[in-house]
């Protein structure tokens, strides 16, 4: 007992030391180009705050930017608008932004990681030493410094793509959270009306929050809607077919048909008012030429990134020890299931991809936030599978646990030490600090780094709005114009 205690408060600690390492990663990062269009706001995103629901949208056949994003958008708003203002009781207001990107980012880092390590054991509790290994073992995954494809990317760099990602994955995974008790430990979660009501708001915020929730929430609710029908349907093969479907129907339980369909249908709206979104209008391709660009994509990560091939190779090598020697194991089944779940969403998720349209910045069509949901489920397999043959691997003695333990251990210590402190964020609050103490109107950057901004400034008007949104966060005493000198004014 005193030897468990013992490992429990080291893995503790070393838990602690990711949180803070993370934090302070978080703090190194720039702040990115769309933060201003949600804080000031943009009068596109203003539309949308104006109508939530969407209706006058549709009503109306106003198209303007992100109508199903609602929730996105006002979590950024409201967090950008207040906590800045409230840590500038405690430190500077360059410094004050900084920090309020850091704290929202590791809110969401420790809650996905919670929920992670909630849904592969079954349970949530925090200080077991089954909770405290998983953790250690997922804290791998959260690459923090991801870039692109090369990396794993579940908090981005960008602070706004996290509410439009990572905020609503954590919601999604709230819901989904009583069917993956059920279906992968056997545990029924009891649903009164108070969770009823939480649950409602986390399918509303999870629907209405971004562009790939409300698809994810489709594509996953018809393949459990499928799973669940032919369950009911194995031992019924002496009836007619009508009457089989009707049996299989009748079968799946209530509270499985309240759990699917209502969020189903707050999806498809959500999808639909997707339509409505009139971003990038001008850049669209042809649809075979988004499909080109597609398999070029999937092409390109098993070129440029390690991370991914390492996960593809951790889930197949584990798929096959479990099918080939725990057939009779009570939990293969299981196994299986969630292994076909994340094939088949996976496939028809990637084939649904270019429907979304083409994004400048996302050339390729398949991105680190694009697949985040199957990043997520592609995660929580390969660590459901890995404690699953750790516990249960004992041909041979110890030989073959020890050899499996230690290649996963070689690969998870690899995702942990691609993980490197970097400062990104340096150039731009020197800037930033520069601009505060100019006495100038239009201050001239003598750099080449974008300063709250995708891309570097040549003409002071296009900092218009960055100005207005600096000065609302008192780091300015009026609004500053400014451009980026060795480029063209």
């Amino acid at each position: 007992m005193a030897r468990k205690k013992i490992i429990g408060v080291i893995l503790f600690v070393f838990i602690l030391f990711a949180f803070l390492n993370g934090f302070r990663q978080y703090y190194l990062m720039t702040l990115d180009g769309d933060i201003a269009e949600s804080v000031l706001p943009y009068p596109g995103v203003q539309k949308t705050f104006d109508d939530p629901t969407g209706i006058k949208t549709i009503v109306n056949n106003d198209k303007h930017l992100g109508p199903n994003r609602f929730f996105s958008y006002y979590f950024l708003h409201k967090t950008f608008r207040e906590v800045p203002l409230l840590l500038q009781n405690f430190c500077e207001p360059i410094d004050s932004v900084y920090y309020t990107a850091a704290i929202v980012k590791l809110l969401m880092h420790i809650m996905l990681l919670c929920l992670f390590v909630g849904i592969i054991n079954g349970n949530f509790k925090l200080f077991s030493l089954k909770f405290l290994v998983t953790a250690v073992i997922l804290t791998s995954f959260f690459q923090i410094n991801g870039k692109q494809l090369a990396q794993i990317t579940i908090i981005d760099k960008s602070v706004t793509y996290c509410f439009f990602y990572a905020v609503p994955l954590i919601f999604l995974l709230i819901y989904y959270l009583p069917l993956f008790l059920e279906l992968l430990h056997g545990k029924k979660m009891k649903m009164n009306l108070f969770m009823v009501f939480l649950w409602s708001i986390c399918a509303i915020i999870s629907c209405f929050s971004g562009p790939v929730m409300a698809p994810t929430i489709l594509i996953a609710n018809f393949i459990l809607f499928l799973f669940l029908y032919f369950s009911k349907t194995e031992k019924q093969s002496n009836i007619s077919f009508f009457k089989k479907i009707l049996k299989a129907l009748h079968s799946i339980s209530t509270r499985h048909y309240l759990f699917l369909i209502p969020i189903s249908f707050l999806a498809l709206y959500s999808t639909f008012l997707g339509t409505f979104n009139d971003a990038y209008q001008n850049f669209q391709l042809p649809l075979k030429d988004l499909y080109l660009l597609l398999l070029e994509g999937i092409w390109k990560v098993f070129l440029t990134s390690t991370v991914y091939p390492i996960i593809l190779v951790l889930l197949v090598g584990n798929y096959f020890i479990v099918f080939y020697k725990y057939k009779n194991n009570t939990q293969y089944k299981k196994i299986i299931d969630l292994y076909r779940f994340l094939i088949v969403f996976s496939l028809i998720y990637i084939l649904l991809l270019p429907f979304g349209g083409y994004r400048p910045y996302r050339t390729y069509i398949l991105r680190h936030d694009s697949i985040l949901p199957i990043t997520a489920l592609s995660i929580i397999t390969v660590c459901y599978t890995f404690l699953f043959l750790y516990e249960h691997l004992k041909m041979g003695k110890w030989k073959y646990r020890i050899i499996y333990f230690s290649i996963c251990c070689v690969i998870f210590v690899f995702f942990t030490w691609n993980n490197k402190i970097r400062n990104f964020n340096e150039c731009e609050k020197a800037s930033l600090y520069f601009i505060a103490q100019s006495k100038e109107n239009v201050v001239a950057l003598d750099n080449d780094c974008c300063v709250i901004g995708w891309e570097v400034i040549d003409n002071p008007q296009q900092s218009k709005n960055y100005a207005e949104l600096i000065y609302f966060w008192n780091i300015t005493d009026t609004v500053k114009f400014y451009y980026n000198s060795s480029q063209p004014k």
